[in-house]
């Protein structure tokens, strides 16, 4: 740029282009868009995506075999289900089958924290049955901002690599992954 205000117009525009690219859901394929209260129903409890994802794995053909797989009553399946069939997710003729093959809401959605929650809370509840095959990990690190930036863009090149596997998987079982990369200084700051 030849003159300091053009300078700044150029990085003005290249911080617009920066979030854009920081954003999951731009990496992120939605083929399914629910309205604000199917939103709501589904992000409310894990058991939703869980049949949903389930639904897909040649296995499962039945309710009953969701209620096997996931420990639950078959009244909570049967109420799970309906609702997935009524909006497209579950498809049920003589068997079950995925509608759909992903959904998505932005971290800037009001049901983020409550769909991060579920899924952390069902991590808890697996700490001590951690098997050989699966991956857990922590790490607090000390980092500086400028590596920080580079792990979360390594991070977020991976969420897209896994998602575009995922997509085209043939199924037969489901995992969910938690990845929580914060500052903790931020945060502390922020509860004070």
């Amino acid at each position: 740029a030849g003159t300091y205000e053009l300078c700044k117009y150029y990085e003005k525009k290249l911080e617009v282009v920066r979030k854009k690219f920081e954003e999951v859901s731009s990496r992120v394929k939605v083929k399914k868009s629910l309205n604000e209260s199917d939103l709501a129903l589904y992000y409310s409890d894990w058991s939703y995506m869980a049949c949903w994802l389930l639904s897909g794995i040649d296995e499962v053909k039945k309710r009953s075999d969701l209620a096997d797989r996931l420990h639950l009553s078959m009244k909570r399946i049967n109420d799970v289900c309906d609702f997935l069939v009524k909006v497209g997710l579950i498809i049920e003729g003589e068997e079950l089958s995925i509608g759909n093959s992903r959904t998505h809401i932005g971290r800037e959605h009001p049901l983020v924290s409550k769909h991060h929650t579920n899924w952390r809370l069902k991590s808890l509840e697996y700490t001590d049955k951690v098997k050989l095959t699966d991956l857990a990990f922590t790490a607090p690190l000390s980092i500086s901002k400028k590596d920080f930036s580079k792990v979360k863009e390594e991070l977020l090149t991976t969420i897209e690599k896994i998602s575009d596997t995922v997509s085209d998987s043939d199924p037969d079982t489901i995992t969910f992954l938690n990845i929580d990369f914060i500052e903790v200084y931020r945060l502390q700051c922020l509860c004070l």
